[in-house]
């Protein structure tokens, strides 16, 4: 979706980054107050409702209004939620699909004369969830490993390009954007490749390079 943004090396990452902390601090924030009005946590575990956050809105309100208005208040933001997941899901498989990195792409990239909204990949992104939700009726157990697989794979997701830029700039095959490049060996250490700039980031005194020294 970068390749629409404006600016894209400075916005994305800007984007990225302020979404991490905003969420993080009102998540943070989320957390304290819970655990503030927690009150007993195996009512909370065992409650009929199957859902351990309304018996904690009960705990902390003592009124069934008050946690049924909250707890509407959380299902509404979860569905505003899928809204933006789902937007964002079919954009990346549609770009995918446009690339030719995904099976029947010729079918997935149609666009809708009229709307030129891309209904196929919109269909597919809301299928397989549907499919894997049915793993709750023989397993929660099995459903709640898969849901789990899923925030480990965002993980290891941010946590790939990361450690490949730190292995490039520490190995010397990226080049501060200040460095000189046209000494003889600077040309030797980036005649296989060209050098990478990685931003305004910095690892002093890691790098095998020359430049600073």
């Amino acid at each position: 979706m970068a390749e629409e943004i404006e600016d894209a090396a400075l916005n994305v990452p800007r984007a990225i980054f302020t979404t991490m902390i905003l969420n993080g601090a009102l998540g943070f924030g989320m957390l304290l107050a819970l655990l503030f009005c927690l009150g007993d946590i195996n009512d909370a575990l065992k409650t009929p409702t199957g859902y351990p956050f309304i018996e904690i809105f009960v705990q902390g309100t003592g009124s069934i209004s008050g946690s049924t208005a909250m707890a509407a208040i959380a299902a509404g933001l979860g569905i505003c939620a899928v809204v933006g997941f789902v937007a964002s899901a079919s954009r990346m498989t549609w770009s995918f699909a446009r690339d030719k990195a995904l099976p029947f792409s010729r079918y997935i990239t149609k666009l809708d004369r009229r709307t030129s909204i891309p209904f196929v990949a919109i269909a597919i992104v809301a299928t397989i969830p549907c499919l894997l939700v049915l793993i709750n009726i023989g397993s929660l157990t099995v459903f709640n490993d898969v849901i789990s697989l899923s925030v480990s794979g965002f993980y290891i997701s941010y946590f790939l390009p990361s450690a490949l830029l730190l292995w490039r700039r520490t190995t010397g095959a990226i080049a501060l954007p200040s460095s000189d490049l046209h000494t003889s060996s600077d040309l030797q250490l980036f005649a296989d490749s060209p050098p990478l700039v990685w931003g305004p980031w910095r690892v002093p005194g890691v790098c095998r390079a020359s430049w600073g020294s």
